[in-house]
């Protein structure tokens, strides 16, 4: 044991508890694995259990329907569950007295996937929906999920964990969950504590890990995880106590209320990180609220800046295309007014028989007064008003733009009793109307809303 002889004080402490939690036999090869890990146990451990559990795993596969005792002396000399938090020892020398403390303990294994997870809580509902089904009536809230999700929430939220492991044997199991976990009191004391409480039948391959890793010899067994001082570190997690084979709930409570009173410098210690851990994640979490919510504000303002630089632009393009159709409209109006014009018969001279003398007084105030023969149309009437002023020299006799379709923004109306001179008939004469035939005085009344 060459590699050893020239150990610290300190090494050789970790080589003992590494020795003790592994069942290595072999120092040079301890003393090997330590080094390479720098003489961190948590490494060590978890790489030296990372080949057991292969192993294991392989072998507890192919021997699923031997007898359990088999396949225990088959795996006596190995530890098949990994941890993931330090794992350290109270132990006394002299007296040969040694338990092992875990500071860490991690997943039983480190690459479960979502799938193996799902299937440990799977095994979890159907463990509790068992006990239910069984035995009714009051039960502890056990935990639904895996043994290293129990594990982590017990070292997230400084619990306790309390491991009640169930082995094949139906009057044992019967007993023990009817009248000792079924229990009003241990159930009100356990939640009144928050105590995890994770359950499991070593007939499944997770629990079976589970008690070669606590070490159980005996079932019913009830283990409690809870937290100890190593050195000057922090506390670290580890299996404070246990019972084995039938007990009354009586002997759980006492182990619990003196294991609680023992420790509870050491969880208020792990508490208070937890709190300040929980604070310190809260005001990240506001923080990170506050900033997602200024960030928001931010993209509404920007969205809304957009929006009304959008509204601009779609105002500024209807107001384009607004004033375009306006120019177009007068601009045809214009040329069919000129156009209209043309259409016009000229004036009958004073003496020429069969005429209408027409006097208009328009809405400016100016009057107006003009001759048109009988059977001239009452739209021609119309027709004189709106081209009054409009120049004709040059246009075309043809209307130049047959798609305008156009309206007079005025109408004539009689002296009262008062009457609008409407166009109801094209092709009504003025002799017809007997309002203009043979003479009228006639009001030109501008239509609202009627320029475009």
């Amino acid at each position: 044991m060459s590699n050893s002889q020239a150990l610290s004080t300190a090494q050789e402490q970790i080589l003992l508890q590494f020795r003790a939690v592994t069942s290595n036999d072999d120092c040079e090869n301890a003393v090997a694995l330590l080094s390479q890990n720098n003489w961190e146990i948590e490494k060590a451990i978890s790489e030296f259990l990372d080949g057991e559990e292969h192993r294991n795993n392989s072998y507890y596969e192919t021997s699923s329907s031997r007898n359990r005792s088999d396949i225990t002396e088959s795996l006596s000399s190995s530890i098949t569950t990994v941890v993931t938090f330090p794992v350290t020892l109270v132990w006394g020398v002299l007296g040969g007295l040694m338990t092992l403390l875990y500071s860490s303990l991690v997943p039983l294994d480190e690459t479960s996937t979502q799938d193996e997870i799902g299937n440990s809580r799977i095994v979890a509902l159907e463990f509790i929906q068992e006990f239910e089904e069984n035995y009714g009536g009051a039960r502890p809230e056990f935990f639904v999920g895996g043994y290293s999700e129990a594990l982590s929430r017990a070292k997230q939220e400084a619990k306790y964990l309390l491991v009640v492991l169930l082995t094949d044997g139906p009057e044992v199991n019967r007993t023990f969950c009817r009248n000792t976990l079924a229990s009003v009191k241990l159930v009100e004391f356990l939640r009144e504590h928050r105590i995890i409480v994770w359950g499991g039948n070593t007939s499944e391959s997770e629990a079976y890990q589970v008690s070669k890793t606590l070490q159980a010899t005996a079932f019913p067994f009830v283990g409690l995880l809870g937290f100890q001082f190593v050195s000057d570190n922090s506390p670290s997690l580890s299996l404070i106590d246990k019972l084995q084979g039938p007990v009354t709930p009586e002997m759980i409570l006492h182990m619990l209320t003196d294991q609680l009173h023992r420790t509870s410098t050491e969880l208020q210690f792990v508490q208070r990180e937890y709190q300040e851990r929980e604070a310190s994640r809260i005001i990240r979490e506001q923080q990170d609220e506050a900033y997602r919510l200024s960030l928001l504000a931010d993209q509404e303002k920007e969205r809304q800046a957009e929006e009304k630089r959008r509204q601009r632009e779609r105002e500024r393009v209807e107001a384009e295309e607004s004033e375009k159709a306006r120019s177009k409209f007068e601009a045809d109006r214009l040329r069919y007014r000129q156009y209209l014009a043309t259409t016009i018969p000229k004036e009958p001279s004073s003496d020429e028989p069969n005429t209408a003398r027409l006097s208009f007084k328009m809405a400016n105030g100016a009057k107006v007064i003009r001759r048109f023969r009988g059977d001239e149309k009452v739209e021609d009437v119309y027709a004189f008003i709106d081209t009054l002023g409009v120049a004709v020299d040059g246009i075309e006799t043809d209307n130049p733009v047959p798609e305008y379709k156009h309206r007079y923004t005025f109408h004539l109306v009689s002296p009262p009793p008062r009457a609008v001179i409407k166009l109801e008939c094209q092709d009504q004469t003025i002799r017809d109307n007997s309002r203009l035939w043979p003479s009228a005085n006639l009001l030109v009344e501008e239509i609202e809303g009627s320029e475009y």
